[in-house]
């Protein structure tokens, strides 16, 4: 998710039901005001990974208090101011896991990157997920893994593998 849309993200739009979890976006937090998902392709229901959705559960029984239902509300309750949420939460949190550099945005290359490497899933499939509408945009937060090219020269090899000479007697 886009760092607006999860700072939006209501529990009304998440579901932790094992086997069913998902969250949808609908709307996402822009110069600190509610707005439609940047484009319609925003509009998407992403399936939440297990391991996720248990952390989830775990946070709704925790109860934190938001006027607005939110699933990250500030320590306040409401909405996050953007350069808040990074001073107080983004920039500790990629401090502490040795990432000084991280920008929030990257998570997304990431993402992207790891599940159409690792998946196999297609790219129309991995830019629903995303919210993307064009592949070009899809491409270019796809980045080339390590190891990515002895991996594609193995199975290069295997595809066009010559048949060996029978040794003669």
């Amino acid at each position: 998710m886009r760092e607006g849309e999860l700072l939006a993200l209501p529990w009304v739009n998440v579901i932790t039901e094992e086997g069913k979890e998902s969250v949808t976006v609908t709307e996402r937090l822009y110069r600190g005001r509610i707005a439609a998902p940047k484009t319609k392709a925003g509009y998407r229901v992403i399936p939440v990974e297990a391991n996720a959705a248990a952390l989830l559960r775990d946070q709704a029984r925790e109860g934190r208090h938001s006027h607005f239902g939110l699933v990250f509300p500030a320590p306040e309750g409401g909405y996050w101011e953007t350069r808040n949420f990074l001073r107080r939460v983004w920039n500790p949190t990629r401090e502490a896991a040795g990432f000084p550099d991280l920008h929030f945005h990257d998570l997304r290359h990431f993402y992207v990157t790891h599940v159409r490497h690792h998946s196999g899933l297609p790219s129309a499939v991995t830019e629903e997920l995303v919210g993307h509408d064009d592949d070009r945009i899809h491409r270019h937060y796809t980045h080339e893994l390590p190891g990515t090219a002895s991996a594609y020269r193995e199975a290069m090899g295997a595809i066009f593998k010559r048949p060996k000479e029978e040794s003669q007697a």
